[in-house]
C-alpha cells in the first residue's frame, strides 16, 4: 500500500525524479541536509530532510506523528519533518528552524 501511495504523490507532483527521498525514521533530533555535494546510496537515519534543491522531492511518512513542511523563499530551503512526541521533546522542529535561519545569514 506504501508504493502505491508514493506513486499517485509522484504522478501528482509530475515529478522527473525516479523517486521521492525518503528516510530511515528514527524519533530522533536529527536532520540531513541534502545539497549538490551529498549523494546517499541507502535512506539515512534521520528525521528531518532540509534541501535547497530544486526537482528533489522529499517527504516523510506518519501515522500518528506530524508531518512539518517549511519553505523559506528567501533562501529557497525547503524541510519535511517527521515530529513523533519524542523527536519533537528532542527539539527535532527547533533544530531544523535553527539550521534553516543560519543558512540566511
Amino acid at each position: 500500500m506504501l508504493k502505491k501511495n508514493l506513486q499517485i504523490v509522484k504522478k501528482k507532483i509530475n515529478s522527473t525524479a525516479k523517486s521521492i527521498f525518503l528516510l530511515h525514521q528514527i524519533h530522533s533530533n536529527k536532520f540531513i541536509y541534502i545539497n549538490k555535494k551529498n549523494i546517499f546510496k541507502s535512506k539515512p537515519k534521520a528525521d528531518a530532510i532540509i534541501t535547497n534543491q530544486k526537482n528533489l522531492p522529499i517527504g516523510v511518512l506518519t501515522a500518528d506523528c506530524v508531518p512539518i513542511l517549511i519553505c523559506d523563499e528567501k533562501t529557497k530551503l525547503i524541510a519535511a519533518i517527521h515530529a513523533g512526541w519524542k523527536g519533537a521533546y528532542k527539539d527535532i522542529i527547533i533544530n531544523v528552524i535553527q539550521f534553516m535561519i543560519k543558512k540566511r545569514i
